[in-house]
């Protein structure tokens, strides 16, 4: 009778966590992260979001565009994964990116694992702009200050008087951050990342139980075995959210669509308004 009746738990708990997980791929949360930015006149704005693999909210993005109703941004950064594979169809981006064209100033996109270039290409001409790694840095909020939008893996490489420089990349890379902080100066730097889905099926306790791992300097091929994927908080991975301090700052996002299995737990599919705070 007992193992009865824990097997029945176990059950309903297993279908209440699929129940919970699939309703996560079909709604979007906004979420909201402050960064501290001197030099700047007045707050500025930025809707952080990544990897939509495809995934559709209602016809044309319906249920974005509802969640954004009434509201603007000076930017808006999609992180790349536009796509679902390389063949994947470019429709639900296109309807994504229209729907962020009439909430934003100006909308930033990289290149993910899962993109092609004429992927991008096709998004650029559709009113994205473009962060490759040979793309030049990018004014923004020009009113606020000296804002650029760079690409990640050139964000040491901004003049000494940009007083933000927002470095977009797919892929959550250490390597470079550590080596912002390291020379850090007055520019305030804001890595923004996408490629981990913040774990995408989260475990109480346990946190992430699988998370996409860094890739190698081609961004194609991993960098790490695939065993280290699992429980990656439980490694020291940093796989989700708003993190650094004095000048340099990341910001991670779970982005919007699934990799793999479409099921979320835990782990809702989110954009991220970051708010740039002038400091008097």
């Amino acid at each position: 009778m007992r193992t009865r009746l824990l097997m029945t738990i176990i059950l309903a708990a297993l279908v209440l966590a699929v129940v919970v997980g699939w309703r996560d791929t079909m709604r979007v949360t906004l979420t909201f992260a402050e960064v501290p930015a001197p030099g700047l006149t007045r707050p500025v704005t930025v809707l952080h979001t990544s990897d939509l693999h495809g995934a559709t909210f209602g016809e044309g993005q319906a249920r974005v565009a509802s969640l954004l109703e009434g509201t603007h941004y000076d930017a808006a950064v999609i992180n790349g994964d536009h796509l679902s594979s390389t063949r994947g169809d470019i429709d639900p981006a296109l309807d994504l990116l229209a729907v962020l064209r009439e909430h934003t100033d100006i909308v930033f996109v990289t290149r993910g694992n899962h993109d092609t270039a004429p992927a991008i290409d096709t998004l650029v001409a559709h009113g994205a702009v473009p962060l490759r790694a040979d793309d030049p840095p990018v004014p923004f909020a020009v009113d606020a200050g000296n804002l650029l939008a760079v690409p990640s893996i050139t964000a040491g490489d901004v003049p000494t008087d940009t007083a933000v420089a927002l470095a977009v990349g797919h892929y959550p890379l250490t390597g470079e951050v550590t080596r912002a902080r390291t020379g850090a100066g007055a520019t305030t730097t804001l890595y923004l990342f996408g490629h981990t889905h913040g774990g995408q099926i989260r475990l109480p306790l346990l946190g992430a139980l699988w998370a996409p791992g860094e890739v190698g300097a081609d961004g194609l091929r991993p960098a790490r075995t695939a065993v280290e994927n699992f429980f990656p908080e439980l490694r020291g991975r940093t796989i989700a959210g708003l993190g650094g301090a004095d000048a340099v700052h990341t910001h991670i996002s779970r982005g919007l669509g699934t990799q793999g299995i479409r099921l979320r737990l835990l782990a809702p599919a989110e954009m991220t308004v970051i708010t740039l705070m002038p400091v008097l």
